[in-house]
């Protein structure tokens, strides 16, 4: 009886854990969004610091020397112990540099909590359901946030021609929210493979997808039509036609939402330009929008008034209507300005680190800088500060968490995430081992557009589905398990 508790409390702690930091931003739809998004990072750290207490003190044996994983604890202290000396020999010692240091703290922490308790086939379900029943939801708010124009983000509507806006849905921007879509997809990719006779997750992937496109995010549609293909190639090794036809069925609509095609297009041209593609390799997608624009002008020439006979020399004038104007459609390759500027605020990062290459400037600090503009006190060459006023972040993972806690801070960050890859049950399921590996691709792309270890919402979602997957297997589970005999 005893046992059942503790397990039943287990999955209740992680499910209540995923669901909430899912949909807290959801709040923003009655509150204001300003201060919804000011709360939520310190509830995510607050929450996810209570649940893994309790998780801790609920399975107190299982934390024993001989029974606990002994790597990723080394690796933990010392990425702690590592940004702890950063904390206090950086720039400054402040509240954001406790703010930083909490945050990698609970992350690595909780983490290791949950990759060292044993979970049952019915754990397993439970907290899959949650992940799931929470991503429904949060795609649910997206579309209805798009159609309604609530908190809808709506400056990149002239570089798309043809959206709404850009949804953020429950999380704090969408650039953030296309990367939990991705591990949401990666899921369902792997849930797929073993029942591709369950419609409910083939829905699922399709929502994943629409939802996704409507963030318009370039490095998110990238990723997820990546992994679409490798999900392809599993698909069609396996002979799983209607996976099949879900892959190309999810991308089909996807490309058929209006102004997706720009979005693609960009997407491609960044691709073409980082792999130094010849000219007559690179093609235009965005063909869709000729087919838009003349079904637009059709519609309109519909509404036009009929011109009234007595609207005449000495008769009634009846005023027209003018129609609408048709949005400009580019021919050429969408460029984006905001790369350009990326570039320039990345040299600042980069000077940060070459400035400060043992500690870094402390955890939480490019924070410090960002808010009070002070970084020409604190970089040794003013010169990459020419022509970027405001400095921004730098918009990628790997040059903001270098410059915060070092190189040293982040290959032990990273390591110990890779650590747990050693303990994935891979013997009797070799998928959930791919699985975890495209988990961490996942990150390593996403950490080049974004600053992903300091997206709360985003990372600590990311720790816990990658510790679920690689947790100790309860040995009274059936060897083939729950999720995989769901039909």
């Amino acid at each position: 009886m005893g046992v059942n508790i503790k397990s039943s409390l287990n999955r209740w702690l992680i499910g209540f854990l995923i669901v909430s930091i899912t949909l807290f931003g959801s709040l923003s739809f009655v509150i204001d969004k300003n201060t919804i998004d000011a709360l939520i990072n310190y509830y995510v750290i607050f929450i996810s610091g209570i649940i893994g207490f309790a998780l801790f003190i609920n399975n107190i044996k299982e934390f024993s020397f001989k029974k606990i994983r002994k790597i990723p604890l080394i690796l933990s202290l010392l990425a702690v112990f590592w940004i702890t000396l950063g904390s206090f020999l950086g720039i400054r010692f402040g509240i954001e540099s406790v703010k930083g240091l909490i945050n990698y703290t609970c992350l690595l922490a909780l983490g290791f909590i949950i990759l060292n308790i044993k979970f049952d086939d019915k754990d397993k379900k439970f907290i899959i359901n949650c992940t799931l029943i929470s991503f429904l939801i949060c795609v649910l708010f997206g579309f209805f946030q798009y159609f309604s124009g609530i908190n809808l983000i709506q400056y990149s509507n002239d570089v798309y021609p043809g959206i709404l806006g850009r949804i953020n849905s429950t999380f704090y921007i969408a650039t953030i929210l296309d990367k939990y879509f991705i591990l949401i997809e990666i899921l369902l990719i792997y849930l797929l493979i073993k029942n591709p006779k369950n419609n409910f997750y083939g829905l699922l992937f399709i929502l994943s997808g629409v939802g996704l496109t409507l963030t318009f995010s370039r490095s998110g549609e990238i990723v997820f039509i990546l992994m679409a293909f490798i999900f392809f190639c599993l698909a069609l090794f396996s002979k799983q036609l209607k996976n099949i036809l879900v892959i190309i069925l999810t991308i089909l609509i996807m490309y058929l939402i209006p102004g997706a095609s720009y979005s693609f297009q960009s997407g491609l041209d960044f691709v073409y330009d980082k792999l130094n593609f010849p000219e007559v390799l690179q093609f235009d997608i965005t063909f869709i929008n000729d087919f838009y624009e003349i079904l637009h002008d059709k519609i309109n020439s519909l509404n036009k008034p009929v011109e009234n006979p007595s609207n005449q020399e000495g008769g009634i004038q009846v005023p027209t209507q003018p129609t609408t104007p048709t949005p400009p459609v580019s021919q050429e390759p969408i460029e984006n300005q905001s790369l350009i500027y990326r570039e320039k605020y990345q040299k600042v990062g980069l000077q940060l680190i070459r400035d400060y290459p043992v500690f870094g400037i402390g955890a939480g600090n490019y924070s410090y800088l960002y808010n009070n503009q002070s970084f020409k006190d604190y970089v040794s060459d003013s010169s990459v500060l020419l022509g970027v006023d405001p400095v921004m972040y730098p918009h990628n993972a790997y040059i903001q968490t270098a410059a915060e806690i070092s190189y040293v801070g982040l290959v032990l960050v990273c390591l110990t995430i890779f650590s747990y890859l050693f303990y994935c049950d891979y013997k009797k399921d070799k998928l959930k081992l791919f699985t975890v590996f495209l988990y961490i691709v996942a990150l390593l792309f996403a950490g080049y557009t974004e600053t992903v270890f300091n997206s709360k919402q985003y990372i600590f979602i990311f720790i816990i589905l990658i510790s679920f997957m690689c947790a100790k297997v309860d040995k009274k589970d059936n060897v083939e398990g729950v999720v995989e005999n769901e039909e």
